[in-house]
């Protein structure tokens, strides 16, 4: 956390900064995903959201936020994304250094299909993470993960998110990964 407020308030008002992004992506998810895991002190995770709600990283907390993350340097991985109506476009932060990839949006989407892809430079057989996090840091914040494995057969996984909800769509059955 104090990694993110230091490089966001560090960085040039109005100015795009990957680094400032990344990192209040990262804490943004690890923050929500330590809110649901059911060992997290309620304290611990109140104290938290009370100080990232001060925070300079909160400003670009919106309705929704769509992060992907790997932990192995070799299991590359892209966010691709179509909110309904609108051609699939790539997620607007791409931040290897920090291995994910993230999307915020303003409004939540009612409806949206997401593709996760093995990178160009990823080993044939790997992980990543997919993360939905809606009101991310407020009382009402939701959260839901899909966890997705490559291998040579299965180089995608698409994924749809409506209603709240992030679930396999039923393309991601014929040639998608598991």
């Amino acid at each position: 956390m104090r990694l993110a407020e230091r490089v966001t308030s560090q960085s040039v008002p109005g100015a795009q900064s990957t680094l400032a992004e990344a990192a209040v992506a990262w804490i943004s998810a690890e923050l929500s995903l330590a809110a649901r895991a059911p060992d997290s002190p309620r304290s611990l995770v109140d104290a938290l959201r009370a100080r990232w709600r001060r925070s300079p990283a909160a400003r670009s907390a919106g309705a929704l936020r769509v992060v992907l993350r790997w932990s192995h340097p070799d299991d590359d991985a892209e966010l691709w994304l179509a909110p309904s109506g609108e051609p699939m476009r790539r997620a607007d932060l791409l931040a290897s250094s920090f291995p994910r990839e993230a999307a915020s949006f303003v409004e939540a989407p009612r409806e949206m299909s997401i593709e996760v892809r093995r990178g160009g430079g990823a080993r044939p057989r790997g992980q990543c993470e997919l993360i939905a996090i809606w009101t991310e840091g407020t009382a009402e914040e939701r959260v839901a993960t899909q966890r997705v494995t490559f291998d040579p057969e299965h180089p995608r996984a698409v994924f749809s998110l409506a209603q709240g909800a992030l679930s396999p769509a039923p393309a991601a059955a014929a040639g998608g990964a598991r």
